[in-house]
């Protein structure tokens, strides 16, 4: 028997929605390896820059295991956009970031990419503690 091509399937209400959320989560992502990224370049403070390394560093595998894994839920995603904010204060615009992550993860009803969406909340409070208690 020969392989079939790989089909898009008919996406109810709650893949669309779902789609939504892991899109815009990756959006997010993305746009904060550029910001902190060039925080990092601008940081006059060596714990700040190596929070901010860590960071941009880490984030990028993140950003692929979620769009990796998700396809299988949500399809491949494209038409990707994102919008480069201010990078002059970067503990809020994790917090930013934290919020809306949490926000997105509720348009998301299946527990593998649920865990995936946690770990990437755990990865910004802990990068948002060491630029706010590790100075």
């Amino acid at each position: 028997m020969l392989a079939q091509p790989y089909q898009t399937k008919n996406i109810d209400t709650k893949s669309k929605t779902r789609s939504k959320a892991v899109k815009s989560i990756i959006e997010k992502l993305f746009e904060s390896e550029v910001v902190t990224h060039i925080a990092h370049l601008q940081s006059k403070s060596y714990s700040e820059h190596m929070a901010l390394c860590s960071y941009y560093g880490g984030v990028q595998d993140l950003i692929d295991s979620l769009a990796e894994n998700s396809v299988v839920k949500t399809g491949i995603l494209s038409g990707y956009r994102i919008m480069i904010g201010d990078t002059s204060d970067c503990c809020s615009y994790l917090n930013e970031c934290l919020k809306f992550v949490e926000t997105q993860r509720e348009g998301i009803d299946e527990p593998y990419i649920q865990q995936m969406v946690d770990n990437i909340i755990e990865f910004l409070a802990s990068t948002i503690y060491k630029l706010e208690n590790l100075k």
